[in-house]
């Protein structure tokens, strides 16, 4: 409950002039102040007069009431849909030798990962649930898919191989002249997953979730970027091709977070290049992901 208090400062008689006679106007100016007072204190619960001198008094006029309170003093935050899938997605990029290894095979060091600078990043911009399982009128299990883009950043800690692709093979060639401080490769795919999401309370806020399932991606982009000093000036060479990657990505995901932040991984069922065209490895990620508010 609240109380509103209302000082209302009135000065009853106020002397229009400082001689020592009135004449009649005064004297009807004055008896009209004091019958404005006298209305106004009616109106208020509770009056104190103070004398100002003879002719002037100085009242204190006060209101109490009551508002209608309106609930709780702060405004309960509005329920936020769980979301699996949508977000932005910032981790680190790399990949496994077919014994589940971090180690490339021998005779493709020239793959070899600066797995500080290897960045993977996603923007997931379309998500659909479809309801499969519902708990006292909320949805607690659901089918999920969408869309979104993701970048990889494959950074080499080569210093002076060069990546190639020549028919079905994948090599570097080394030239000792070149010192790179850039030498990366950039895939960018359209991906659409496919994973079954649990969450325990229908709002995100006070909810814990977890999906899991598969991401498809389509590669449409690669780029192969380098840069290097000579002479003083600095040099930064581009190169579009496929290099031999598989154009198509599978790749088993698990996720699982509370109110906005979410870890995520994922495993690549097919290899990074096409079967016999390059070094038998398989892409792997892990990050963080925040929900859109």
């Amino acid at each position: 409950m609240k109380t509103i208090v209302t000082l209302v400062l009135l000065i009853a008689m106020l002397p229009l002039a400082q001689a020592q006679t009135e004449s009649p106007s005064d004297s009807t100016a004055l008896g009209d102040s004091t019958m404005v007072a006298d209305s106004l204190a009616d109106m208020f619960t509770d009056t104190n007069k103070i004398k100002m001198g003879d002719k002037a008094e100085l009242w204190i006029l006060t209101q109490e009431g009551v508002l209608e309170d309106s609930g709780d003093d702060e405004e309960e935050e509005e329920p936020r849909p769980n979301k699996f899938w949508a977000g932005v997605e910032l981790g680190v990029g790399g990949y496994l030798n077919k014994d589940n290894s971090l180690a490339v095979p021998s005779e493709a060091s020239f793959m070899e990962l600066d797995y500080a600078r290897s960045i993977n990043w996603s923007i997931n911009f379309v998500e659909k649930q479809i309801p499969l399982i519902r708990n006292k009128g909320e949805e607690r299990l659901s089918l999920i898919t969408g869309m979104g883009f993701e970048w990889n950043n494959y950074s080499f800690t080569s210093d002076f191989g060069t990546l190639q692709a020549r028919g079905d093979s994948v090599f570097s060639l080394i030239d000792s002249t070149r010192s790179f401080n850039k030498n990366r490769l950039k895939t960018t795919s359209l991906t659409i997953p496919l994973m079954i999401g649990y969450n325990s309370n229908s709002d995100r806020n006070k909810s814990f979730r977890m999906a899991a399932g598969i991401v498809g991606g389509y590669r449409f982009h690669t780029v192969y970027k380098q840069r290097y000093e000579s002479g003083g000036d600095t040099f930064k060479p581009k190169v579009k091709s496929d290099f031999n990657l598989n154009a198509l990505r599978y790749n088993a995901t698990v996720r699982m977070g509370y109110r906005w932040f979410d870890l995520y991984a994922t495993y690549a069922l097919n290899t990074l290049f096409e079967s016999g065209k390059g070094p038998e490895l398989y892409p792997f990620t892990v990050g963080i992901r925040v929900l859109p508010l």
